[in-house]
């Protein structure tokens, strides 16, 4: 089917069939987290948006739910605001982070 409906080659219909089969929950779970962050990088962009800044808050922040992702973002654009005198989201703000944003998270660690 991938063959004939997406003009996949054969060895590239083998290895979708297989990564669906094997982790199933994975395209779902994509398709929720890029709605996720696109839902929020509309809601910031009612006032101007550095991407620079958000792709790096995003990746700053790490593997977390996406509440808690979409809050810390929040929170890191409204700090860069508040930095650079603009109403929310600069355009222009340096980073006075390295590693994570908020004081007082613990980094994420794995089991």
């Amino acid at each position: 089917m991938l063959q004939t409906l997406a003009f996949a080659g054969e060895a590239d219909a083998a290895s979708e069939v297989t990564r669906y089969m094997g982790w199933p929950g994975q395209a779902i779970s994509y398709k929720l987290g890029e709605q996720a962050i696109v839902n929020l990088r509309r809601e910031l962009e009612s006032e101007p948006l550095d991407l620079k800044d958000f792709h790096t808050d995003i990746l700053t922040v790490g593997a977390v739910g996406l509440d808690v992702l979409s809050e810390q973002v929040r929170a890191a654009q409204r700090a860069l605001a508040v930095t650079s005198g603009l109403p929310f989201g600069p355009m222009i703000a340096p980073r006075t982070f390295t590693t994570r944003p908020f004081a007082g998270l613990a980094p994420a660690t794995t089991s």
